[in-house]
């Protein structure tokens, strides 16, 4: 596995930077919707990853599914 590098936001840091819950940044982890990482127990978002999310979720119509991280 490759060895990613970048900076590292908690839950709670990704939820601020959404406006969300870290309730919500788990569900959108859990549907492959944000990439999340386990580290130490913990979950974690690389910033990139978070960046990625804010500028292509707009791009989703009602009842889609893409784009995922599941086939990225």
């Amino acid at each position: 596995m490759a060895q990613e590098t970048g900076t590292l936001l908690s839950l709670a840091e990704t939820a601020s930077r959404l406006g969300a819950t870290t309730e919500i940044v788990r569900y959108l982890i859990s549907e492959g919707e944000l990439r999340g990482h386990r580290l130490a127990g913990q979950w974690c978002v690389f910033e990139r990853d978070l960046e990625y999310f804010l500028a292509h979720w707009r791009e989703r119509r009602p009842g889609r599914r893409e784009p995922t991280y599941a086939s990225r």
